[in-house]
């Protein structure tokens, strides 16, 4: 369509359209009629690109050696849950907004790249990552800021490729979010891959922005294709942590509509190692897709009675299959798709942190069901639906029903 925009020394290119014949290339500054066709041409472009998994904006420098992308993320939620214990969490009969998140991201050739990702979903605002990376070669990269801990399978995937409304029990045992550095790459077009990190540490389920401690946490990740389709994985960390009152460094147990399946009595801290394992297993073949994963977290605690360690265990298997539109299971928004997607996950804590329970009658397992159905019209909106049961044998508290509906728009 003709010679690249430039306005002074960028260049401004729109996901899914080649670059516009307009060339306003001077030795002075734009008038104020381009001016305001530039930010038209920004704020319309970001509604009509429907394509691709680029961001809607991109920003390139007169040489083509920056490239700045900005996109985001907004999932809006109706939820309803009924039974299960008693919580003050906004999920009976509520609108939620879950994620609203920005992203902007800059690279400098493939040498570079820096990621600055705020979020302001439930009413919370965030750093949610913010990090960069180097390559240094034979495609392996340096990363380190706030990023995902290369641990959990379910938890490393987007939000907007989630098969579910909320993430399966195994995440609830995972690292998520953390300050730190790691190095990782990819081999034989992606068939083997592996990533090695040094962490601040975090509890299970956890995300953090600061430095609790001296303590750190090495966390490492290893995938391997050995025939296609079929991915194998496998995921450790190791650490310590030593909490305090104020600080315990533990994390209480909560069904996916937030209410609390297990908390730690008052007092109660992390006193000393503490280590993950978990294998994974994905596979895909035409439309279908299969995911299954289990974690191991052991964790020495404290309380007023002494010192003791636990270990626990949860795991998940789902299955997803793309009913109508374009063939192979979903990994996120595409134009014209249905999905849908079941799953058994299960929570089995420790029987000896019945005594460090802030409830005498805490359940120490938890049991759950899920089906989802998702639509996607375009590539930028995936609408949804989820269902899920959980049981929670061995106690009186009531089974509890979770239902989701939500708009997810992306661009």
């Amino acid at each position: 369509m003709g010679r690249p925009v430039r306005y002074t020394s960028v260049t401004f290119q729109t996901r899914g359209q080649r670059r516009s014949p307009l060339h306003a290339t001077s030795d002075g500054p734009p008038s104020p009629v381009l001016r305001l066709l530039f930010l038209v041409l920004l704020c319309s472009t970001g509604a009509l690109a429907q394509r691709g998994p680029e961001p809607p904006i991109t920003v390139l420098s007169a040489d083509g050696g920056l490239r700045a992308t900005l996109g985001g993320t907004l999932h809006t939620d109706a939820r309803w849950r009924s039974g299960g214990e008693e919580t003050e969490a906004p999920t009976a009969e509520a609108f939620q907004l879950r994620r609203a998140r920005l992203e902007v991201g800059v690279e400098a050739g493939e040498a570079v790249r820096v990621v600055v990702k705020p979020g302001f979903g439930k009413g919370k605002a965030q750093l949610v990552d913010g990090w960069a990376e180097a390559a240094v070669g034979r495609g392996v990269r340096i990363r380190a800021g706030r990023f995902k801990a290369p641990f959990g399978l379910e938890s490393l995937r987007s939000s907007s490729a989630l098969w579910f409304a909320e993430r399966a029990f195994p995440t609830a045992l995972s690292p998520r979010r953390d300050l730190g550095a790691m190095v990782h790459g990819s081999w034989s077009d992606g068939r083997l891959a592996a990533a090695v990190g040094v962490f601040n540490g975090v509890p299970d389920g956890g995300s953090e922005s600061g430095e609790p401690s001296d303590a750190k946490d090495a966390v490492a990740r290893v995938t391997a294709e050995p025939v296609p389709g079929v991915r194998l994985g496998l995921a450790g960390a190791v650490g310590a942590e030593r909490g305090s009152p104020d600080a315990p460094a533990l994390a209480d147990y909560e069904t996916s509509a937030d209410a609390p399946i297990f908390r730690y009595a008052p007092g109660v801290v992390a006193d000393g190692a503490r280590q993950r394992v978990g294998p994974q297993l994905e596979a895909e073949a035409g439309r279908f897709g299969l995911m299954a994963e289990t974690t191991w977290a052991r964790h020495r605690v404290r309380g007023t009675d002494g010192s003791e360690p636990l270990t626990h265990h949860a795991w998940q298997v789902a299955a997803s299959a793309v009913l109508l539109g374009p063939g192979g299971p979903v990994s996120g928004p595409r134009t014209g798709t249905v999905e849908a997607s079941a799953r058994l996950h299960g929570l089995r804590l420790d029987p000896n942190a019945a005594a460090f329970a802030h409830d005498e009658a805490a359940a120490l397992r938890a049991t759950g069901w899920a089906l989802a159905v998702h639509a996607s019209p375009t590539a930028a909106v995936r609408l949804g639906g989820t269902v899920e049961r959980t049981t929670f044998p061995d106690t009186e508290t009531p089974a509890e029903t979770f239902v989701v509906f939500r708009i997810g728009v992306g661009f």
